[in-house]
């Protein structure tokens, strides 16, 4: 059973109002007796609603369970979440119960949720979510942050932090900092945030460590390639939904050999450079899937001397026997190189016709295609997949 635990107003007679209680968590986990609160079970959810302050080393008390007998907690998870807390001191994690005195290569995955639906600035302190190893920290509804809008990477001090959430904040710029503060964030997604700014000033030094960026419905226009060369170890970016109309090299600087996958989904493009995929030449996967570029002009410059890319979203896009694709000659060495190893997604009530039969065509005979049809072909294509071989070269 999940434990939720609420702050609730009292009357004190002594006073003219209701009074806000705020016990602290250290309080609320005292060793007492057996059936205190001092113990957590494997794949427990703590909820604390109201608690508006936080003191250092909240879970000092608490003893979390192992359902091993070598206290191997790595396939267990935890849940913490705070609703309403909006003042995280410095050390407020500090002595995380008995997880603390163990490696933490054996930690369970612990997610930690703030969310704080209020007109109060949310204050983070430095080295308040300290010396934790977190699979995910997630914010949510952040009106107002303290330190115009930017977060410290110094309140997350010795941290490590596998995927890094904020959605729905308005108070959310970005980070600031270029002291170094051994923090490691693996994985960041800023969704519906439309103050948050892919730049240098909200990605400082100090989060260098990533490999996934994800920046989701932000109202985002343009990239800044500064941002890049101190993020050494991306590999990812997701810019889906967002209003970014032009592609091109320039705004890549410094991630042409390590970007593997670009997507670029939902947003107005209206144009991406004719040797944008020549140049990024780790690049694997780029989805362009409902943008506002022209059928023709999509296929004939992300295939241009793409020799890396392995996948192409183009959902939203209807090819039909009059383009001119279709008239390629199919012994054209350089699409025929694309095309024997480039998946293209189309949607999966697309027609089957020319275009798609001659994408797939060649494709369809490596030995992997098999799985790639059922999510990325158009339905009647797999059907047609299904009835074997001699179908399919009948109809290509």
């Amino acid at each position: 059973t999940d434990l939720i635990c609420i702050n609730l107003k009292i009357y004190d007679p002594t006073a003219t109002k209701l009074q806000l209680t705020i016990p602290t968590l250290s309080i609320l986990f005292q060793n007492q007796s057996n059936m205190s609160l001092n113990t957590i079970l494997p794949k427990q959810r703590f909820m604390f609603f109201g608690y508006k302050y936080l003191t250092p080393a909240s879970f000092r008390d608490v003893k979390f369970v192992s359902t091993h007998l070598m206290t191997d907690f790595s396939d267990q998870m935890i849940f913490i979440d705070f609703i309403e807390t909006r003042y995280f001191p410095a050390r407020a994690f500090d002595e995380f119960g008995n997880l603390q005195a163990i490696s933490k290569n054996i930690w369970p995955r612990v997610h930690l949720s703030v969310v704080i639906d209020e007109p109060d600035a949310g204050v983070f302190e430095p080295a308040a979510i300290s010396n934790l190893l977190l699979d995910k920290f997630s914010m949510r509804y952040l009106r107002m942050l303290s330190g115009d809008g930017l977060l410290s990477p110094q309140v997350f001090a010795n941290s490590s932090i596998n995927k890094f959430e904020v959605t729905n904040s308005l108070g959310f710029i970005g980070f600031n900092g270029a002291e170094s503060s051994n923090v490691s964030i693996k994985h960041l997604l800023v969704e519906k945030c439309p103050n948050f700014t892919l730049t240098s000033r909200a990605m400082p030094a100090a989060v260098d460590d990533l490999a996934t960026i994800s920046v989701i419905s932000c109202d985002l226009k343009q990239l800044d390639p500064t941002v890049w060369p101190k993020l050494k170890w991306l590999t990812r970016l997701i810019l889906k939904s967002n209003s970014i109309k032009t592609i091109n090299t320039t705004q890549f600087v410094g991630l042409e050999n390590r970007l593997t996958s670009l997507d670029v989904s939902y947003n107005p493009l209206t144009s991406i450079d004719i040797d944008f995929t020549s140049k990024m030449t780790a690049l694997k996967s780029i989805d362009l899937s409902y943008t506002n570029m022209s059928s023709l002009d999509m296929v004939a410059r992300v295939l241009r001397r793409a020799e890396s890319i392995e996948f192409i979203g183009l959902k939203g896009y209807r090819f039909d026997n009059n383009e001119s694709i279709c008239l390629l000659n199919p012994l054209d060495e350089l699409t025929a190189t694309n095309l024997n190893k480039t998946l293209i997604q189309l949607d999966a009530d697309h027609a089957c016709n020319c275009f798609v039969y001659y994408v797939y065509s060649r494709l369809r005979k490596q030995t992997a295609f098999g799985d790639m049809v059922k999510s990325n072909c158009p339905l009647c294509y797999q059907r047609a997949y299904a009835e074997g071989a001699n179908k399919l070269d009948q109809l290509e």
